[in-house]
C-alpha cells in the first residue's frame, strides 16, 4: 500500500491570502504573485489556480472618517516621527510603482476596512472576489476613494 498522494492534473491548487484592502505590501504581493501565477500556468501545468482572500484587519481600531492624512495616522499609530513616515511612504510608492502601480499617498483616505471586508465576502459569494480585491486595493491606494 502506497501513502503517497495522487495529485491529478485535473484537481486545482488551492491559494488562501490573508491580506488587508490597506496594506500596501498586499497590493505589490498581488501583484507579484499574478506574475508568479502567470509563469506557473504559462510552464505548462494543467491545473486551475484557485484563489480565496481571507479578512486580516491591520487596524482594527481605526475610524470609518479619519481626520487626517496617511502620514499623521502612520506617525501616530506606529510612534514615528512624520518626516520617517514620510520617507518610508516614499519607498513604498517607488516598490509600488516597479510593478506597475501608482500609489498616492496625498490622496488616500485612511479608514476602517471592516466594511471593505464584508464587501469582499460577499463579492465571494457572486464569484467575483478576486475582481473585487483588485477594484478595492485600486480605488484605495491610487484613485483616493473611501472604501470604509
Amino acid at each position: 500500500m502506497s501513502s503517497a498522494v495522487d495529485l491529478s492534473v485535473s484537481e486545482p491548487i488551492k491559494i488562501d491570502i490573508w491580506s488587508d484592502v490597506a496594506c500596501p505590501w498586499c497590493y505589490i504581493g498581488k501583484r507579484k504573485f499574478e506574475a508568479g501565477r502567470g509563469l506557473f500556468t504559462g510552464a505548462g501545468d494543467a491545473r486551475a489556480v484557485e484563489i480565496e482572500y481571507h479578512s486580516f484587519e491591520l487596524s482594527p481600531d481605526t475610524p470609518v472618517d479619519f481626520d487626517g492624512s496617511e502620514i499623521d495616522f502612520l506617525a501616530g499609530h506606529k510612534g514615528m516621527p512624520a518626516d520617517q513616515v514620510g520617507q518610508m511612504l516614499a519607498r513604498v510608492t517607488d516598490i509600488a510603482s516597479s510593478v506597475g502601480l501608482d500609489y498616492d499617498f496625498d490622496l488616500l483616505k485612511h479608514t476602517n476596512t471592516v466594511k471593505a471586508h464584508e464587501l469582499l465576502h460577499f463579492a465571494k459569494s457572486q464569484g467575483k472576489q478576486l475582481e473585487m480585491a483588485e477594484r478595492l486595493f485600486k480605488a484605495y491606494f491610487t484613485e483616493g476613494r473611501h472604501i470604509g
